[in-house]
């Protein structure tokens, strides 16, 4: 009988902390115009310092998107290089935005590492 009960605990204990990993993650989300984004950063080509990033659901909030996007590309550029310094090619502040089924794609390269 203890066994079960051990048993039991630790399963309520896993599921308790799992819960709790969840709503760190969650918490640790940043919301851009009141919408929580989920942008994507990748490597264009072969040149590291050149990336897309792209933001589904831009459709939500087109500023929060903008914003989201400038937000990955600085944390892409800070985790590749070790700087925030980037010049864009289309950036969050174009006019001519590049939105396709709904998601914004911006591109850019990290500069002066």
């Amino acid at each position: 009988m203890r066994f079960s009960h051990i048993i039991g605990g630790a399963l309520i204990a896993a599921l308790l902390a799992g819960c709790g990993i969840t709503d760190r993650a969650r918490a640790n989300r940043v919301a851009f115009d009141g919408v929580e984004f989920r942008p994507r950063s990748q490597q264009v080509g072969e040149a590291r310092e050149e990336f897309a990033i792209t933001v589904p659901r831009a459709g939500q909030s087109l500023v929060g998107a903008r914003a989201a996007g400038a937000h990955e590309a600085t944390r892409y550029c800070i985790e590749n290089f070790g700087r925030s310094d980037l010049e864009w090619e289309i950036g969050p502040e174009d006019e001519e935005l590049l939105i396709e089924n709904g998601t914004l794609t911006l591109r850019g390269r990290c500069d002066g590492w």
